[in-house]
């Protein structure tokens, strides 16, 4: 790797990861989640994942790609939400300066959305990195 790489990555391993998930952790209050939006939230992570894995696998075919390669192709494209995090708290900013109180529950859902998508796709692709790792 080259030594700028290095040096970037050091940086965002030791500085600027831990201050993006500990910011988006200062917006998001798992109190102000009811049921029915758990349910909602994790619904559109999950769909929206399955979509995107299935138009990247489709999107390499008739490409010279093996079908374990365009499968590793479409897991590797699940997001790993580091824009969603880095993102999600600004809808909910906007809102409360706003002077809108009846949209701040629209905020904290695309906060409480948002974290969600972290949850559930960061474990999901390297899971799926480690399976094509050990099957190759």
């Amino acid at each position: 790797m080259h030594k700028v790489g290095k040096d970037i990555g050091v940086i965002w391993n030791i500085a600027m990861r831990p201050l993006l998930f500990g910011t988006i952790g200062t917006a998001f209050d798992l109190d102000l989640t009811r049921k029915d939006e758990l349910f909602k939230g994790t619904a559109i992570v999950l769909i929206g994942l399955a979509m995107r894995v299935a138009t990247a696998y489709f999107a390499t075919s008739g490409s010279a790609l093996s079908f374990k390669e365009r499968l590793f192709v479409a897991f590797a494209w699940i997001p790993k939400a580091t824009v969603q995090a880095a993102l999600c708290s600004i809808p909910l900013t906007m809102i409360l300066k706003s002077n809108k109180p009846e949209m701040i529950s629209w905020g904290n859902q695309i906060v409480f959305t948002s974290v969600l998508s972290v949850l559930i796709s960061a474990p999901i692709g390297v899971l799926a990195y480690n399976v094509f790792r050990i099957v190759s």
